[in-house]
């Protein structure tokens, strides 16, 4: 007889087994496939599964003769998922949130709003933003540069000047800095009576708020002096405790106009050291600088599929933390941000100026409305004699030359007194802009942002310019032709 095999020789052993013939080692295989099987099927409505455990006599079981289960961990999932996507989108950590200014603006009287206007901020009276979303907020300032000033992004470089803060929030530009005015020898005793009302060791904006909301909603320096400083601590730059920078106080008298001091420039001149003391790789690090200034730059330059942005409305006014929020959510979507479609900085001229803006400055408005509404009409009655001379009995010309002729029909001694009107008008704003152009060379340094056109604003928003430069190129070509 021949050696007999043992059954764990037989699959290693290459031999071919004889129809029909039955292996032991098979049968004990489908038998352990056939209970993996069964638990497996199991498990999935449950959150058991066993698992096989090697020394044991019987298949799931331990030695100790129990069975060995395994716990699936959805929420160590979902945490490790959680946790990628943070550090794919992280968030930072601020000391200036901007709450605080935006409860000083909705605690103003009317009085106070009008002292706010004539500091030079009335724009900033139509605030609105309650708070900033973290992960936004990390990408605008990794993406910040500070020497070479600009917020680099997929969609293009937003530069970061003087011209461009006015554009935004509309503060004084182009007085004296704070360079120049220099550190006075000594605080002086109206400072010194405005800093005695805070008592401890630093001016957290809380305080000031509270003390604007106290107040009898008069006009005083001490009420200007916690409107700016509010300004200051909250949007600009701030202490680690989130409390003034008290260096600002030696710089400041009762004396002083603060319309005339260059805010703009005090802005600038705070961005380029406001990543010092943040560490953009520390989770526990914060930062301290105009966090909600850059944000709003951002997001009034770069557009976002979906969200729809009304051009007409200030940006301090439209953006809030709701609207903010929406807007990291869709970039997220999208899969990350600055993907969008630069069109550079809204332009001032397109806000409803009503809300903000000073009686100088309307007055100012109206004027140059005034003079390019004089310069439309002699355009369209030349065109409506033409079409007279042309086709004088066409039904279409006269009911346009009846509209238009009821739109400016008026008694002779009105039309007159309406001309002159328009005159002098006409002159105050020729006057102006022989400062304006004088001024070109301060400010053609400054550089704009990329999409902003030709004829943009000098750093006073004025819309006059782009009609100045227009008319020089029109006139320029007439001379041309003439030659």
């Amino acid at each position: 007889m021949g050696k007999t095999r043992n059954v764990g020789d037989i699959s290693r052993s290459g031999n071919k087994r004889k129809r029909g013939e039955v292996n032991s080692a098979d049968v004990n295989y489908g038998n352990v496939m056939r209970k993996n099987r069964d638990v497996t099927a199991s498990s999935k409505g449950g959150a058991l599964k066993t698992k096989k455990n090697k020394g044991s006599d019987e298949k799931g079981k331990g030695r100790a003769g129990k069975a060995k289960v395994e716990r699936k961990k959805p929420e160590k999932v979902q945490k490790a998922r959680k946790r990628a996507k943070k550090d794919e989108f992280p968030g930072i950590r601020t000391r200036s949130a901007p709450l605080q200014f935006y409860k000083c603006v909705r605690a103003l009287t009317e009085q106070q709003r009008a002292a706010v206007r004539e500091m030079g901020f009335g724009r900033m009276l139509t605030f609105s933003v309650d708070g900033l979303p973290a992960k936004l907020g990390y990408f605008v300032v990794d993406n910040f540069n500070p020497d070479k000033m600009l917020i680099c992004t997929p969609a293009g470089d937003i530069k970061v000047n003087r011209k461009v803060i006015h554009k935004l929030l509309g503060i004084p530009t182009g007085g004296q800095k704070f360079s120049s005015i220099g550190k006075l020898p000594m605080v002086s005793d109206a400072i010194t009576e405005w800093r005695a009302r805070y008592p401890g060791a630093m001016v957290p904006p809380t305080k000031m708020v509270k003390m604007i909301d106290d107040s009898d909603g008069e006009d005083s320096f001490d009420f200007r002096m916690d409107f700016i400083m509010c300004f200051v601590a909250v949007l600009v730059d701030c202490h680690k405790q989130s409390c003034l920078r008290e260096e600002i106080l030696e710089y400041l008298d009762e004396e002083m106009d603060f319309a005339t001091i260059d805010w703009c420039d005090f802005v600038v001149e705070k961005l380029r050291t406001c990543k010092d003391t943040w560490n953009r790789l520390d989770p526990q690090s914060f930062f301290v600088g105009p966090l909600a200034i850059l944000m709003l730059l951002y997001v009034d330059s770069v557009e976002c599929t979906g969200m729809e942005v009304d051009s007409a409305v200030c940006p301090l006014a439209f953006w809030n933390f709701k609207r903010l929020r929406e807007r990291e959510r869709l970039e997220i979507l999208a899969g990350g941000f600055g993907a969008g479609r630069f069109k550079g900085l809204t332009r001032p001229r397109n806000y409803n100026v009503e809300q903000w803006a000073t009686k100088e400055e309307r007055l100012t408005i109206l004027r140059q409305l005034i003079y390019v509404t004089k310069k439309n009409k002699v355009k369209i009655e030349g065109m409506l004699d033409s079409l007279l001379v042309e086709s004088h009995e066409d039904e279409e010309v006269q009911e346009l030359k009846s509209t238009f002729d009821s739109l400016f029909e008026k008694k002779d001694s009105e039309r007159e007194d309406h001309d002159d009107a328009v005159d002098l008008a006409s002159h105050k704003i020729n006057s102006g802009l022989e400062d304006l152009r004088s001024d070109e060379k301060n400010h053609i340094n400054e550089g704009e942002n990329a999409g902003d056109g030709i004829d943009d604003d000098f750093s006073d928003g004025s819309p006059i310019v782009s009609l100045y430069r227009k008319s020089l190129i029109r006139q320029n070509k007439k001379s041309v032709k003439v030659g």
